[in-house]
């Protein structure tokens, strides 16, 4: 394979040339495959060589890792992979802290949480400090959030034991926004009486903001609005401009400003001027042009008169413009 595409000079074309001659051996030699991938160093090739490793079995797929060693185990390493393949964590090696994945938790990660059996779940959660750091938070929040499908106390102990309560953004808190959310869904009644027993803390506001909506499309506006917890939005320096803001904190933001619109909306469906009045009252950096729009066009085409008086006495800034 490595001569038939060695017949080209270094380029595009030689590696489409090689990435399908190793596509077409590892169906039959993952190994072999392995071999030739390793030749160009090409992660797409990697990548066919895991692809096709998993088809066979995971007998075959511990032996392709094995012998690709780190450079392999970067590419094969993710939320979904350790959560499908719970017995080869253990045998990723230590200090990979470059994987590049994203924060996302897929369908595909949920699926393979919920198969996992206790004993697999309780040895992912005990290695959490050993998974690279790019990835360990997503997958602690995928596993504890199928576990509160049964045991939401349990669950949400786990995950208040390692959160950082103290930072609203902190990823070690997904595991615990993950957990409150499925617990309100399930059991409404517990989980707020939970929340509401948690000492004060940057984090219990932010599941709280969470988890409010929820509450609110009950039409328990009353408990919805409780929960309900912003906090100025702005830099370590102060400033409310948030270009060059870490993404975690984005993701923050993110989720802070989605919790807002809805509630806005929820609000305007039976009382536009009382989600007028409420956005208002909040930081003027958590009111986004989203929640303007979940409330304020159907408002002014019911009582255009009342909306234009609204805006005009909102103070310059932000929210007015």
């Amino acid at each position: 394979g490595g001569a038939i595409a060695g017949a080209w000079p270094e380029g595009s074309l030689r590696a489409r040339a090689m990435r399908m001659i190793v596509n077409g051996v590892a169906q039959m030699d993952p190994m072999r495959a392995l071999a030739l991938a390793s030749e160009e160093d090409d992660w797409r090739a990697y990548e066919a060589v895991l692809r096709e490793a998993r088809k066979i079995g995971p007998g075959m797929l511990r032996d392709v890792l094995r012998a690709g060693g780190e450079k392999i185990w970067g590419i094969a390493v993710s939320a979904e992979f350790l959560l499908g393949n719970p017995d080869l964590a253990g045998e990723m090696p230590q200090g990979m802290e470059k994987v590049n994945r994203g924060p996302r938790i897929t369908a595909e990660a949920r699926a393979a949480a919920d198969r996992l059996s206790a004993e697999e779940r309780n040895r992912l959660l005990a290695s959490y400090d050993s998974l690279p750091a790019s990835i360990r938070d997503v997958v602690a929040a995928t596993i504890v959030s199928s576990w509160a499908r049964t045991e939401p106390d349990k669950a949400a102990e786990w995950a208040m034991a390692r959160a950082k309560t103290g930072v609203r953004a902190a990823t070690e808190n997904r595991a615990l926004h993950e957990v409150f959310l499925r617990w309100v869904n399930s059991d409404p009644e517990t989980a707020l009486s939970w929340w509401r027993a948690l000492p004060a803390s940057a984090a219990k506001d932010a599941i709280g903001t969470n988890g409010s909506t929820y509450f609110a499309e009950e039409g328990r506006m009353d408990v919805a609005l409780e929960l309900f917890r912003l906090e100025e939005r702005t830099t370590a320096t102060g400033s409310t401009d948030l270009r060059g803001v870490d993404r975690d904190h984005l993701n923050e933001f993110s989720r802070d400003e989605m919790a807002t619109a809805h509630m806005a909306q929820i609000l305007g469906e039976s009382d536009p001027a009382r989600a007028a009045a409420w956005l208002a009252k909040l930081p003027e950096t958590a009111v986004s042009e989203s929640s303007m729009q979940a409330f304020l066009p159907a408002w002014y085409a019911r009582d255009r008169e009342a909306a234009a008086r609204w805006v005009e006495s909102l103070p310059g800034g932000h929210a007015r413009d």
